[in-house]
């Protein structure tokens, strides 16, 4: 499941992507967190969630073949 909203961060929300992303932790995002008042567009953070979606699409097709 997504967590970004039309493929960008929420406005007034903090990236749930700002841990993991080398950008964020190198102090090179741009977004501004809580107070940000606009959706942001990221294409790192859309990066980060298209990987969590197709990683959950394998470990639901990985757990279900075990079932067998």
């Amino acid at each position: 499941m997504t967590k970004l909203k039309h493929g960008n961060i929420p406005a007034h929300t903090i990236c749930p992507y700002n841990s993991r992303c080398s950008m964020g932790q190198d102090n090179g995002c741009k977004h501004l967190g809580l107070k940000h008042s606009i959706e942001y567009s990221c294409a790192a953070a859309r990066g980060f969630d298209i990987g969590e979606e197709v990683f959950d699409e394998y470990d639901e097709a990985f757990k279900e073949l075990a079932k067998r």
